[in-house]
């Protein structure tokens, strides 16, 4: 039976979240209306990356698209891109009251 290597780049890890990070933010730029507004943060666990994103309360839904398919695509693409590294990930998206005013 074959033993299961798995690739230790600690030193790389964190250039390769930044990295991941930037394609994120990238993206949700391109794709929201309020591009300005866009931040993504990450949080680092043992095994887990936990990218929050922060954007425009009008942004929200476009974030999210018909039946979180938008946002669950994201999620998919960086899901693959940390599974490189043997890192989980994860997008957090900001819960926004229905009566909360525009900032």
């Amino acid at each position: 039976m074959d033993s299961v290597h798995v690739l230790k780049v600690d030193g790389l890890k964190k250039g390769f979240r930044d990295e991941v990070q930037q394609v994120i933010q990238n993206i949700l730029a391109t794709m929201l209306n309020h591009s300005e507004k866009v931040n993504v943060t990450y949080e680092v666990g043992t095994k887990t990356t936990v990218f929050k994103v922060d954007c425009h309360p009008e942004d929200y839904g476009q974030l999210l698209g018909k039946q979180g398919r938008n946002i669950e695509g994201l999620r998919r693409i960086t899901i693959a891109m940390m599974a490189k590294y043997g890192c989980r990930a994860i997008i957090e998206v900001p819960y926004i009251k229905k009566n909360e005013e525009n900032t």
